[in-house]
């Protein structure tokens, strides 16, 4: 939380950091002593305010981890029961957003039909669900299961850092496999994210001291693709100086005016703090005048 002096106990996690760099008004918000938020309050359901793809993503997500469970336990996966578990999800999601979905998701030409947007969405996880079990989970036959969706910490210097990976495995070759599901498309130019360096230098402290049997991927649910990629020692190193640099700067500042808001459209709609933020508002009413 925060402190009059500012934020001395807002530990680092990936997350945290893309939020705050997403939108540093928003971190404010969430972590400041005023607005009575908490690190707990950090993921929200999907039944509050999340546009259609987020509320997807999470679905999918839990689908896949419940199936996961059933592996840790001994049990074969279940095609049929990730379904249900999909279509009971996104039904809920659509007759609590009703309005929502109405004015802010639907084309200005088009009428809101409740049925229709169950369906579509539904379809639209049912395919990722597909792909998992068809393409992805034949993928990881050979691996060992070490933990799955797990919160761990460890160390930087004097911060604390915080990973939730999805998945972590042996492959058949000794490799430790840490796996991030991706329900959005890849993209074929990006460099290895920090979230998955995070991961790579957790693994390396935690479980694996050969940084060359850490093997760190991202699944995309929606082609089956596996982007893999191997940390270095310069990646780590770089991870680090962020984490020493981003967690000093949230030490140091303490009014809301040191924390500039970075509105946009899609940010601000979802924002749980745009009642405190008169720029998101300012551009919500621009955008819808």
């Amino acid at each position: 939380m925060a402190t009059e002096q500012g934020f001395d106990h807002v530990d680092w996690s990936y997350s945290t950091a893309r939020l705050y760099q997403s939108c540093p008004r928003r971190f404010y918000h969430r972590y400041a002593r005023s607005s009575n938020q908490s690190s707990g309050e950090e993921n929200q359901s999907e039944t509050n305010r999340s546009p259609p793809g987020a509320a997807i993503g999470s679905v999918v997500h839990d689908c896949i981890e419940a199936q996961i469970e059933r592996w840790r336990r001994g049990e074969r996966l279940s095609f049929q029961a990730a379904q249900t578990q999909a279509t009971d999800r996104l039904r809920a999601y659509v007759e609590a957003n009703e309005d929502l979905l109405a004015n802010e998701y639907t084309d200005d030409d088009a009428e809101f039909n409740p049925g229709d947007q169950k369906r579509s969405l539904i379809r639209t996880a049912h395919t990722h669900i597909e792909r998992f079990f068809q393409v992805i989970w034949p993928q990881f036959s050979s691996h060992t299961y070490i933990l799955h969706e797990a919160t761990r910490s460890f160390t930087v210097d004097k911060y604390t850092v915080w990973v939730r990976p999805d998945l972590c495995t042996r492959n058949k070759d000794g490799d430790f496999v840490v796996t991030d599901w991706k329900t959005t498309s890849s993209d074929p130019f990006s460099e290895p994210s920090v979230q998955l360096l995070t991961y790579a230098l957790w693994s390396h402290l935690e479980y694996e001291p050969e940084l060359d049997r850490i093997l760190v991927q991202l699944v995309h649910t929606s082609t089956g693709e596996f982007v893999r990629t191997r940390p270095d020692e310069d990646g780590l190193i770089e991870l680090k100086t962020r984490i020493r640099s981003d967690c000093h700067d949230w030490g140091t500042r303490c009014k809301e005016k040191d924390f500039r808001p970075n509105p946009a459209t899609d940010k601000c709609r979802s924002c749980e703090a745009l009642d405190r933020c008169e720029s998101g508002q300012s551009l919500l009413k621009t955008d819808d005048s």
